[in-house]
């Protein structure tokens, strides 16, 4: 008996977390990507796409500094995890409450959705957009693209596309109020994937 209660104990630690409404559902896609990804790996399922250019090259600070005009945008820092085909471009500034992070992530799309069809890939974005709230089909970017915010402070657009995911994540005081800017800086990022 005390065996099953740990085993069931110990389960709980592998669950995500639940959402919470339309802030906590909004997110749900991001992180399960993260984690599907790492699934396709056990199995060494996917298969290597061609080499992306790395997500600092998509964006400059150029590109983002009309969301924060009157800050000195730092450049970004990249990161990757190669056993996962994913690599991301961080760009931070501010300091406390007023600190603002912007994420340029690119990942296989076949380490992300192992199995999965091209169509069945973009209807998992398409399904992740919630009627009535900020979130939004992203019309003209590559096989599909979505715009959805966790919260006012958390926004995120994300695009399939050459086999590809890219997601552009705001995080920082009033990042729902630059929508637009977010949607504008994940178009130009996939011009340039």
């Amino acid at each position: 008996m005390l065996y099953n209660q740990r085993i069931m104990n110990s389960s709980r630690l592998l669950r995500l977390p639940r959402p919470v409404g339309r802030v906590g559902a909004a997110f749900v896609l991001g992180p399960a990507l993260v984690l599907s990804a790492f699934s396709g790996l056990a199995g060494g399922q996917g298969t290597a796409a061609a080499q992306a250019p790395s997500p600092c090259a998509l964006l400059t600070t150029d590109d983002i500094q009309p969301i924060a005009p009157n800050v000195s945008i730092p450049a970004g820092v990249p990161s990757s995890i190669e056993a996962a085909a994913s690599s991301s471009c961080l760009y931070a500034w501010g300091e406390g409450v007023g600190r603002v992070k912007l994420d340029v992530r690119v990942a296989d799309a076949s380490r992300m959705f192992p199995g999965s069809a091209p169509d069945a890939i973009k209807q998992r974005l398409q399904s992740a957009v919630v009627p009535e709230t900020a979130d939004t089909l992203v019309p003209d970017v590559g096989e599909g693209a979505v715009f959805k915010a966790a919260s006012p402070m958390l926004v995120q657009a994300t695009a399939y596309l050459k086999d590809r995911i890219l997601q552009v994540r705001l995080d920082g005081y009033d990042a729902l109020a630059n929508k637009d800017q977010v949607i504008r800086l994940m178009k130009s990022a996939a011009s340039k994937l």
